[in-house]
């Protein structure tokens, strides 16, 4: 099932030996499982997880959007709803984008994120938790290889067939922690050294695309900017409070109030 192991690593490069490669013996004792459950078995190995598909954002604020009790507001055909009261969704989307593109801009906002930024990557220290995480995946690999060697020498195939996919499931998810830790790292590298002309940057880029940006990107944008958003069916009042508290003489963006204008 596996290559060789030797100094430089596994021979031919890879882990796992192509299945045109092995050596299977058949009738060799009472089948457990069929031939079929075998290749099922075999099949979801090497084709790890199946991937899953998240909703499209139709509705950019829920989730963050509450009335003064508390409530949150569900979308339902074109409309943010709570009870019997309810508000245009093009309306409070196009009045809340057009709030943050201003507040977006400010010198305030982007001091505010470069301090945020700086203090955040003060807090990553992502390299001992890396090093534990590539230790216990070498541990799965060892495991993998002593199961896969009694494949060959066991009549009861099926156990061991099961706990190397358990393995292997296992592995695979440390994988994608890892992948993650990893980017964690090189986040922290760049936001140490960001300053605010980059960030000034950044923020001009999404104030002009945010009109044409596409709304899953935008939706998950506004859920990492933003803690909530208030408004009052009654005064129109709308209040955008930010997860980075921003305060100057000209501007408190946490929270940002301005009122809903809607057109008859």
């Amino acid at each position: 099932v596996h290559n060789e192991m030797t100094e430089d690593g596994y021979k031919g490069g890879v882990k796992r030996r192509p299945r045109t490669d092995w050596l299977i013996k058949r009738d060799t004792h009472q089948a457990l499982i069929t031939e079929a459950e075998a290749e099922a078995i075999l099949k979801q190995l090497e084709l790890g997880r199946i991937k899953t598909h998240k909703t499209r954002a139709k509705y950019l604020l829920t989730g963050m959007l509450l009335n003064p009790e508390g409530e949150v507001l569900h979308g339902d055909g074109g409309y943010y709803r709570v009870g019997k009261k309810s508000v245009k969704m093009t309306r409070v989307d196009g009045a809340v984008l057009g709030q943050i593109t201003e507040d977006l801009q400010s010198d305030a906002f982007i001091s505010a994120l470069v301090k945020s930024a700086h203090k955040s990557a003060m807090r990553t220290n992502d390299g001992a938790e890396l090093e534990k995480t590539q230790k216990t995946i070498r541990t799965i690999d060892k495991k993998i290889d002593q199961l896969s060697n009694l494949l060959t020498e066991t009549t009861t195939p099926a156990p061991l067939l099961r706990k190397i996919e358990a393995l292997e499931q296992e592995r695979s998810d440390i994988h994608k922690q890892i992948e993650t830790m990893e980017t964690a790292t090189r986040m922290a590298s760049a936001l140490r050294q960001i300053e605010s002309k980059d960030v000034k940057k950044i923020l001009q880029d999404i104030s002009q695309s945010i009109d044409d940006m596409d709304r899953d990107d935008l939706k998950e944008i506004l859920r990492n900017l933003i803690e909530r958003i208030v408004f009052d069916f009654t005064t129109l009042d709308c209040c955008i409070y930010y997860k980075i508290p921003v305060k100057s003489r000209d501007l408190v963006a946490s929270p940002t109030r301005f009122e809903l204008v809607l057109s008859p």
